[in-house]
């Protein structure tokens, strides 16, 4: 059995145009409200960093700080694609973090405690002189067992999606009229 909890969508947020550099500390909180501690947590998120979708230039200027729980271990993934496996190669996962180059993350913890949590954040630099059609999500998802049930637990957390918004578009066409003698 698996239980889903909290499905928000997505919050966007709308950044200013042609405004200074920025240091932004993004938040998370892992919550376990049940009655029994949880386990092998896996926290699997996506960076605002350039990738297919992500064109804004941000870079994580600090790794992610875990509190409220011993034995975390934080990994870094410059592979999109990357699953919450940290044993198949392919995810490229790394305890080193490369603030440009990383896309993914991965917190493993142990366990969670029952009615506790666990807060983690990082920093990111936001570059000057954002122009139009920028865009940056970041979100996560969460995958642990319950420790008396053995239940599989999955949430998603909401995508947050920074935006310039959509500058005006202009569109020409040039047309030769070839041959239209009289």
């Amino acid at each position: 059995a698996v239980e889903t909890i909290g499905e928000e969508e997505k919050t966007e947020i709308m950044m200013e145009k042609g405004a200074s550099a920025k240091q932004v500390e993004a938040n998370m909180e892992i919550i376990n409200s049940n009655v029994a501690a949880i386990q092998d947590v896996k926290v699997l998120g996506d960076f605002p960093t350039n990738d297919s979708e992500n064109n804004m230039g941000i870079a994580i200027s600090r790794g992610i700080q875990v509190t409220g729980v011993d034995n975390a271990k934080v990994y870094y993934s410059e592979n999109d694609k990357a699953t919450d496996n940290i044993e198949d190669t392919h995810n490229g996962w790394s305890e080193n973090l490369d603030g440009r180059e990383a896309k993914k993350y991965l917190i493993s913890l142990d366990s969670v405690n029952a009615q506790s949590s666990v807060q983690a954040t990082y920093q990111m630099a936001i570059p000057e002189n954002l122009e139009y059609n920028k865009v940056a999500t970041e979100g996560y998802s969460i995958k642990a067992t319950n420790s008396e049930t053995g239940t599989a637990i999955q949430t998603e957390a909401t995508t947050i999606a920074m935006q310039t918004g959509v500058g005006p578009k202009v569109e020409s066409q040039i047309q030769a009229m070839v041959g239209t003698d009289t």
